[in-house]
């Protein structure tokens, strides 16, 4: 009976350890995101200022006619992210990321998935859809920041 007892008690101290780890793990986890989590709204304010002389919020830019553009992947958000064009147009934008963390350049309906890392460019060519809009995003982001633009036939 005594080892039966000692048993019991060797396993709820045992189960007394692991939860304690586990309070330990998750309280430390959380103050992680915390930091996390300010540290991601803190470059916000600093993209919308940033954005503010080209009209704010990402801005539109009219490309009918164009070849080319020049777009930043700014922190969390693109410059311009809305483009509008012609039907069935193609253009090739150079994205460039002015931030210090990847961003990505994605259209699913074309199968477009281009990672570019702080400081790099890239080019890309897209096709306007014949009507509507086509949504681009970053992968990293789209969730998280609403990291998103589009392209719409105008």
């Amino acid at each position: 009976m005594r080892e039966r007892n000692l048993g019991s008690m060797t396993a709820s101290v045992g189960l007394g350890v692991v939860l304690l780890l586990a309070v330990a793990c998750t309280s430390s986890s959380s103050s992680a995101a915390s930091t996390s989590s300010t540290t991601t709204t803190t470059p916000p304010p600093a993209t919308q200022t940033s954005q503010s002389p080209s009209g704010g919020g990402g801005g539109t830019a009219t490309v009918t006619g164009k070849t080319s553009l020049a777009m930043t992947a700014e922190n969390f958000s693109f410059s311009p992210s809305e483009l509008v064009g012609s039907p069935g147009q193609t253009l090739k934008i150079t994205v460039k990321n002015t931030a210090t963390v990847p961003h990505n350049f994605s259209i699913d309906a074309q199968n477009i998935n281009v990672t570019i890392n702080p400081g790099q460019s890239k080019v890309i060519t897209v096709t306007f859809p014949q009507s509507g809009s086509v949504q681009f995003y970053c992968l990293f982001h789209k969730v998280s920041n609403n990291m998103v633009g589009e392209l719409k036939v105008g």
